[in-house]
């Protein structure tokens, strides 16, 4: 998949990621932004940054109104801290 694809897919998945999370969906848009934790795309850093400004930031509001974003968000972490 060429990179401008990829970031469609990315761009994409977020909206449906906030438009879950104003619909009080919260399972299915943690499920979106683990796919955009999971999924970086090789290369472009505007990609990249996106992931961390908006992907992080969202993850963390979604993480204060259900707390299983908050537990997953934690486990990724420490599973970097362990490969560090």
């Amino acid at each position: 998949m060429n990179q401008n694809l990829q970031m469609e897919k990315l761009r994409d998945t977020f909206i449906r990621a906030c438009d879950l999370i104003g619909e009080g969906n919260y399972e299915a848009a943690l499920e979106a932004l683990v796919w955009i934790h999971d999924n970086p795309i090789p290369g472009p850093l505007p990609s990249e940054m996106f992931r961390r400004a908006y992907g992080f930031q969202t993850w963390g509001r979604l993480a204060a109104i259900y707390p299983p974003a908050r537990k997953k968000m934690e486990e990724i972490l420490a599973k970097k801290a362990e490969a560090a």
